[in-house]
């Protein structure tokens, strides 16, 4: 009901709205379009509701993300309130970017996905993923708290000193930093309190912490078609088979709909399923079925599904090379223009692949 688009504040008119200053750029000052159709569940999903993340602050780039931060609707500012009434009283008072369904932009979507599940399950978002996901995955450290007798085994968090958590740097500290050595700085203090049991903030988006075991547990119950490795069946292979396909309009990839705002993926080829980027197409027919994306030396190979996180983690599923990999680090705000992390590790790991031993594995598992 929160999001009834009558409900909803419109939509962010860029052109009416493009003389405001930083300092009048607020919800009663900007003009808004009406929205049209009510927001899909597929278009949660799929990041095509409109909706947005708040990553910049200044509204260098993008002015909505300015409004998302100065009303309190980015982590830092959610003043310990529940995922219903963070919803409620935050997100849905936010204009959305664009028409729904008409886009690709990555945004809180994820996190109202989250609530959906409370919704139609009853439950609370860590009961019912713990119910259904982590105890039969035996996934027991993935929880939306740290428990006092783990936080020794807390990661550290860093972030490099020259970061910016926008898509520009603030052009009144811009020459300031311009020749300031970059070295990592330890950030984890100013997180750690979103872990401790005291936030009620079940963030469907990013808010459980987990380990490298919990994590590969998961990702290997997505190669096997939905199955623990007992049996259990986690989801049915037939939706996660729906899930894993492209459902962006005509086939189109994430770069050809995206906004000018953040891009998780700029590489052409790339489309996104029901939570998950998909690989769409060969762009080197030769290479028997793997792909190398445009530039960047990338291999992967077509269906394959992934996503990753904000400090540079990553996994992905490759079910035509019977192939998982999480990839686990500490960097937030990683600068990819300097050191592509995610492209180098999948390189790394396909050209390790011998396919004449998979084929000698595959006759021996027959025998």
């Amino acid at each position: 009901p929160s999001f009834d688009k009558r409900k909803l504040c419109g939509i962010y008119d860029y052109d009416q709205n493009k003389n405001l200053t930083k300092k009048n750029l607020n919800i009663p000052s900007i003009k808004t379009k009406p929205i049209k159709s009510q927001i899909r569940i597929w278009q949660l999903l799929t990041h095509m509701s409109g909706l947005s993340y708040g990553f910049d602050r200044y509204g260098i780039v993008e002015p909505v993300d300015k409004l998302y931060y100065d009303n309190g609707c980015v982590l830092t500012k959610r003043d310990n309130l529940t995922l219903k009434e963070w919803i409620d009283q935050r997100l849905t008072k936010m204009p959305l970017l664009f028409e729904p369904g008409t886009r690709w932009n990555y945004s809180y979507a994820s996190d109202v996905c989250g609530r959906l599940i409370e919704v139609l399950s009853g439950q609370t978002l860590d009961v019912f993923l713990k119910q259904n996901i982590f105890n039969p995955l035996r996934m027991k450290d993935t929880s939306f708290f740290v428990p006092k007798d783990k936080v020794d085994r807390f990661a550290a968090l860093y972030m490099s000193s020259t970061a910016q958590a926008t898509f520009k740097p603030d052009p009144s500290k811009q020459n300031k930093t311009k020749n300031v050595a970059e070295k990592l700085i330890d950030i984890s203090r100013g997180v750690r309190h979103n872990y401790d049991g005291s936030n009620k903030f079940l963030s469907g988006g990013g808010g459980l912490v987990s380990t490298l075991d919990d994590y590969m547990a998961f990702s290997k119950m997505l190669l096997n078609g939905g199955k623990t490795d007992d049996g259990r069946i986690i989801i049915s292979p037939k939706t996660l088979e729906f899930m894993t396909i492209n459902h962006l309009p005509n086939n189109k990839d994430i770069i050809s709909l995206t906004t000018d705002g953040y891009k998780e993926l700029s590489q052409p080829g790339i489309g996104f399923g029901l939570g998950f980027s998909v690989i769409l197409d060969d762009i080197d027919k030769g290479m028997n079925g793997r792909r190398v994306s445009d530039g960047s030396g990338q291999l992967s190979s077509v269906g394959s599904f992934a996503w990753g996180g904000a400090a540079e983690t990553f996994f992905w599923i490759d079910p035509k090379e019977d192939l998982c990999v999480v990839f686990m680090t500490q960097l937030l705000y990683n600068d990819r223009l300097k050191f592509d992390i995610r492209s180098k590790i999948q390189t790394l790991v396909y050209s390790a692949i011998d396919d004449d031993m998979k084929e000698r594995r595959r006759i021996k598992s027959k025998l």
